[in-house]
């Protein structure tokens, strides 16, 4: 089944996004052959988010982890495996103070008070002065009443849900120094040391006199030695605070656990099926017979040496030679202002722990050697067949490859390799989301970045600055904006704000457990169409703002926005020649009706981003074969209504298993106070 609309612009780009990770050997590829475009594809890969994998951190996601642990790690010891560990929280005085001492709750002293009040509470109800986990902290600490905490604050009886939920951002971060030490690192003064920071600080007369009541050495445990130093300790940036302990801590030998997969044993077929569709993707370059390159880059999480272990394994076992390329913040930051002997300073401070050094020794050994040879890093891209970029931040992985000044040396090589078909690219969740950028055509606005946004606060606020990036992500995938986790977290309605408020035309959702694949042959690409698959558990929802209407900008109303609905087996395919795109469902899909004598369905919370109303609705109206379906906010000032209905244009198929695709349902946005 096809379906043909007008479209304005030429589009270059494609698309590919997983994750993937090993360390074993490269398939090589010979750069002088970019040159040669006469038969390669430009290949990109763009997934949801919650592609997942049985591991020992996360045993949930196994069909029967103790099964896999008792016969394929039957032979490691517990030691060796790495599985999940509850953070600690002590609540004694001396994990209180290092709290109470810091800028953020001494500069305000009604609010330090209110917390101080709140610890005693704690102490008198809980004489072991421990909890097992942060969730079992916080709930005791928002229990705190308002006579106990005794605090008036801005004119409010302060309790400690209060105290939780209102604090500032720093104040918060403040809380987590409550999180208990493990004691691996210990720290011993000693005249060379001393000697060092007295150096480093010595226009800081506080500092230099709270180092000097250190004891010659005295080994410190982190919390004694942090409140021996306080208050000054407290009062320096994180980057000081983290140079000084690095200056103090101990030699230690430390053999860390390692995460433990088993991709066979993952209880989503869909998440398996996705690594597979990637490596198969990445395979189309390689002679037949040999393994894939696939390089994948943790730069989306906070620590990036945390990840390596479990995508270095997914991509290995889906038949990949997987690659660490260990390019984040801290590699940029290093690399570009020539401060090597920095990197691993400057990975504690993005990653908010020090010594990380200590617990991934083997990856931080692999980062510093890449750092001092950053050349080394262009030989592993240039003879890739594959690159994934893992979930977390899209704007830290944009941070990683591209700066004030545009592409960093690796990104332009990307770039260069995947224009030219030589190198998949994509990624899942924060990886697919950093791919938009660019133009849709030389009159177009640039495509943004997303970077967070509730449904209901864009649509009445507006999109607020902190939440895109206007100039966009690496600029990869031009068509349009990418969003992911989408109609489980209801993102229809912000992504179709965004687009109205910076005025780009197209909108691509992808669901969790799912990917858009992209690809566009590299020669004659003026006639080449290009084409979008859908593979995995959900779907991919396209927004097309071309003939949209817009009644007020602020709050949001708006009307007549084309939407589609994609599932695996679907495809979104541009001619180029014609300037036109089709849409043809699975041929395995039957064909749904409309009866105009159905009532329009409804939902009274339509955008509630942790349930998929949105999708489910848009389901209930095809399956009753309604033309309209209406669901309305559960705020109400001002309410709004979202209208779904099914005209002339629209199509809709439902497969075997009742799920549908749809095209040409339009979309209305409005409000009432």
């Amino acid at each position: 089944m096809r379906t043909k609309h007008s479209l304005v612009t030429v589009i270059t780009s494609l698309l590919l996004i997983t994750a993937c990770y090993s360390d074993n050997d490269q398939q090589a590829v010979n750069p002088n052959d970019l040159n040669n475009t006469d038969t390669y594809t430009k290949r990109l890969f763009l997934a949801g988010g919650h592609l997942t994998a049985c591991s020992s951190m996360a045993p949930d996601e196994c069909n029967d982890w103790d099964e896999v642990r008792t016969t394929l790690f039957a032979d490691i010891e517990d030691t060796a495996i790495r599985s999940p560990q509850s953070e600690m929280v002590s609540i004694s005085n001396q994990y209180v103070a290092r709290v109470l001492t810091t800028s953020a709750w001494q500069s305000e002293p009604e609010w330090q008070s209110a917390l101080d009040n709140t610890f005693q509470a704690l102490q008198s109800d809980n004489p072991s002065l421990e909890y097992d986990s942060w969730d079992a902290f916080k709930t005791a600490f928002i229990g705190v009443s308002t006579a106990r905490v005794n605090t008036d604050i801005d004119g409010v009886e302060a309790d400690g849900d209060y105290l939780w939920y209102s604090s500032s951002s720093d104040q918060w971060d403040a809380l987590h120094y409550l999180k208990m030490d493990d004691g691996v690192v210990q720290y011993t003064p000693n005249s060379t040391n001393l000697a060092l920071l007295l150096d480093v600080f010595a226009g800081n007369s506080a500092v230099s006199a709270a180092i000097n009541t250190l004891e010659l050495n005295k080994q410190y445990p982190y919390i004694d030695l942090v409140n021996t130093l306080s208050p000054a300790f407290n009062s320096l940036a994180i980057e000081d605070q983290y140079r000084l302990l690095r200056a103090l801590r101990n030699d230690v030998s430390y053999q860390r656990p390692l995460e433990r997969v088993s991709l066979s044993d993952t209880y989503s077929e869909g998440s398996i099926n996705a690594y597979q569709a990637f490596i198969s993707l990445a395979a189309e370059n390689t002679p037949d017979g040999e393994k894939p390159t696939v390089l994948v880059m943790t730069s989306s999480s906070n620590n990036n040496y945390d990840a390596v272990d479990v995508y270095l394994e997914i991509f290995s076992q889906a038949g990949a030679n997987s690659v660490w390329l260990p390019i984040d913040r801290a590699y940029r930051q290093a690399v570009d202002a020539g401060r090597c002997e920095d990197l691993q300073l400057f990975h504690d401070i993005y990653t908010g722990k020090p010594h990380q050094d200590i617990y991934f020794p083997d990856y931080a050994a692999i980062k510093q050697q890449a750092c001092e040879a950053p050349s080394s890093l262009l030989e592993l891209i240039a003879s890739a067949d594959g690159l994934f970029i893992n979930g977390g931040s899209q704007s830290r992985s944009l941070d990683s490859l591209v700066t004030d000044l545009g592409d960093s040396e690796e990104m332009a090589l990307i770039r260069q390799r995947y224009e030219a078909g030589k190198l998949l690219v994509g990624g899942s969740s924060a990886g697919t989301a950093v791919m938009t950028g660019g133009k849709l055509d030389a009159n177009a606005n640039t495509n943004p970045m997303i970077d967070g946004g509730t449904n209901y606060d864009v649509l009445v606020g507006g999109y607020p600055s902190s939440a895109y990036v206007e100039s966009g992500g690496l600029g990869l995938f031009t068509l349009g904006v990418t969003d992911t986790h989408f109609s489980e977290r209801a993102r229809e309605t912000r992504l179709i704000k965004l687009l109205q408020q910076q005025q780009t035309r197209f909108g691509f959702g992808v669901d969790e457990t799912t990917a858009l694949i992209v690809r566009q042959e590299v020669a004659n690409q003026e006639a080449s169409p290009i084409s979008m698959s859908v593979v995995g558990a959900g779907g991919v929802y396209i927004i097309d703002m071309a003939d949209s209407s817009l009644v007020e900008a602020q709050p949001l109303w708006i009307t007549d926005v084309k939407t589609h609905f994609l599932r695996e087996g679907d495809i979104f395919e541009v001619d180029m020649s014609e300037l036109s795109y089709d849409i043809r469902f699975s041929e395995q899909s039957s064909n749904t009706e409309i009866d105009e004598t159905v009532e329009p369905l409804t939902n009274d919370d339509i955008l509630y981003t942790k349930q998929d109303n949105y999708r489910y609705l848009a389901q209930q109206m095809i399956d009753g074969k309604a033309s309209k379906a209406e669901g309305t906010s559960y705020e109400n000032d001002p309410a709004y209504t979202v209208t779904l209905e099914r005209g002339n244009q629209s199509q809709a198929v439902t497969d075997q298993e009742g799920n549908s695709s749809y095209q040409s349902i339009m979309v209305d946005i409005t409000y009432e106070y």
